[in-house]
């Protein structure tokens, strides 16, 4: 006869090996299941606003189609106001690419100058004409190519067709399909897994919704914070924070030190560097202080030293997705492991 403990033990290696089996599919299969972990983000960001228009009186269908019709507003509203001015601080900023080239060139030799007076080893390396050179192909490659990437990934089926497809079927089917996962669970483990797939759902979703609308945020403050101050191109640089801020840490820092870069070789070191700090510290306080703790606070908190232990692991395997879902992923573990804790302590402190 088996025990209730062995059939936890039993229960749990099925568990393990589904995982990993998945998981070992997902490395393999990365590229071709991107649309459909890119479908299951954005199904898992609208979820609760189309949750929300139906506890408003809208049926599930009713609710999807409006928010589809918001979302393509909403686009609309971003291509007509914000693309021009975006396309034409590229444009400027391609113009002055050899001027601030020579700039950089000019105090990199400068510095190299003093280093050299101190360190003379250093003297043949010339490393000012190689850091500069190496800079502004990089930047130069990257404009030039930017619009040629844009092109070729708007042309994607996947992102016109697919992604919208299965996020539109995962928005309406999502509680048939919560259904169909609780089905397949046993009896005596039902509640259990109700209980975690809620805590789950709760997680993910506020998660991926609050980092969506955390970055709009951040991204919106600094465009708005350094084009007030003077710095050129701070639409652009606005967006680059905002992008890069769903990889926590990150954005508003990357925001401030490009905004630093710019103003030292358009303008000099004058007052406006320290109000590019002051905007960069002022965006990083209202994140941490008040974005975050009033967005984020129902997500599983991980420590600081987790968080940069999973976006290195979780770049080095996946790329870009596996640094923006690396956390989220690794919250959703932390919530399974803690319930599959006080469930095998729980039968622990059964007789066997």
């Amino acid at each position: 006869m088996i025990t209730p403990r062995q059939q936890l033990w039993a229960d749990a290696g099925v568990v393990v090996a589904l995982v990993l089996m998945v998981g070992a599919l997902m490395y393999g299969l990365g590229s071709l299941l991107l649309p459909f972990a890119i479908a299951c983000f954005v199904a898992y960001v609208l979820l609760p606003v189309v949750e929300w228009l139906e506890r408003r009186g809208l049926t599930r269908k009713a609710a999807v189609v409006a928010l589809y019709g918001g979302v393509a507003m909403v686009l609309l509203g971003t291509l007509v106001l914000i693309v021009p001015v975006v396309g034409r601080e590229l444009s400027v900023l391609r113009q002055k690419l050899p001027q601030y080239s020579d700039k950089a060139q000019t105090r990199l030799q400068s510095l190299q100058q003093d280093v050299e007076a101190k360190f003379p080893e250093f003297a043949q390396a010339n490393l000012a004409e190689s850091i500069t050179k190496k800079a502004t192909d990089t930047v130069a490659s990257a404009l030039q190519q930017l619009p040629e990437l844009l092109l070729d990934l708007f042309t994607l089926a996947s992102i016109f067709v697919l992604i919208p497809l299965i996020t539109w079927y995962l928005l309406i089917e999502s509680r048939s399909i919560k259904k169909g996962v609780l089905a397949a669970v046993p009896n005596r483990h039902f509640e259990s897994v109700l209980n975690l797939l809620h805590r789950v759902d709760l997680n993910l979703s506020t998660y991926l919704a609050g980092q969506v609308v955390e970055s709009l945020l951040v991204g919106f403050m600094s465009a708005v914070g350094y084009s007030l101050i003077g710095v050129p191109f701070g639409m652009v640089i606005g967006i680059v924070a905002g992008v890069i801020n769903i990889i926590p840490y990150v954005g508003f820092l990357v925001g401030m030190v490009v905004a630093a870069a710019v103003t030292v070789l358009d303008i000099g070191f004058t007052s406006t560097l320290l109000h590019v700090v002051m905007v960069g510290l002022s965006v990083h306080i209202a994140d941490a202080f008040v974005i975050q703790p009033s967005i984020l606070s129902r997500t599983a908190n991980l420590h600081p030293l987790t968080v940069l232990m999973v976006l290195l692991i979780g770049g080095h395997l996946f790329g870009v997705w596996g640094i923006i879902l690396g956390v989220p992923a690794v919250g959703v573990v932390k919530i399974v492991g803690q319930a599959a804790l006080a469930i095998a302590r729980r039968h622990s402190a059964e007789p066997a």
